[in-house]
């Protein structure tokens, strides 16, 4: 399904009622991708409105992001039209690159330099749960533990991924943000 927009969707698509849809933005300067999970009527609801999506879940990557370097990757929320918040759902790391994160400490802020709302328990969390580099091995991905993540809104058009402690050695991992959107 990748790179397909919907209206070069093939009417019968096998789904399952539980579909994750990547959506390609045309134009330059845009955000590439943008992730759908969402049910089969969800999707059928998508459609019949032209496409205006008011609810659903999108999900922001900072890739690669050099964990042996203290200070902030901005990561930009673009929004659908209509959509004015979000909550943070979830916080992942995963696919680590050169030494394992012992030490490295990782936290997502709405505004730089560590600061306004913390997402992340303690502000930081260390990534010690990392503890693999292999597919499909436990520990090779870790979830941040959050602050409030079922009860605070945002509508910030920035998030903040700070790097707390620098690891000490190369070290890279892919930082995934979801947002319900609300």
């Amino acid at each position: 399904m990748a790179g397909v927009t919907l209206d070069q969707l093939p009417q019968a698509l096998g789904l399952n009622g539980n579909e994750l849809f990547w959506i390609y933005q045309q134009g330059n300067n845009v955000t590439p991708w943008i992730g759908l999970s969402c049910t089969t009527a969800q999707i059928a609801k998508f459609a019949l409105n032209g496409g205006s999506l008011n609810q659903g879940r999108l999900a922001y990557a900072a890739r690669n992001l050099n964990l042996n370097a203290t200070g902030d990757t901005p990561v930009t929320i673009l929004l659908p039209p209509g959509v004015v918040n979000y909550r943070v759902t979830t916080i992942s790391v995963a696919n680590s690159a050169g030494a394992l994160p012992t030490t490295a400490t990782l936290g997502v802020y709405t505004a730089p330099s560590a600061g306004g709302f913390a997402m992340v328990t303690g502000g930081h969390s260390v990534l010690s749960g990392i503890t693999s580099q292999a597919n499909a091995t436990t520990g090779n991905s870790q979830a941040l533990t959050m602050v409030a993540a079922t009860t605070t809104a945002f509508n910030n058009t920035t998030l903040y991924v700070n790097v707390g402690i620098a690891q000490g050695s190369a070290s890279t991992i892919d930082v995934i943000l979801t947002l319900d959107l609300l």
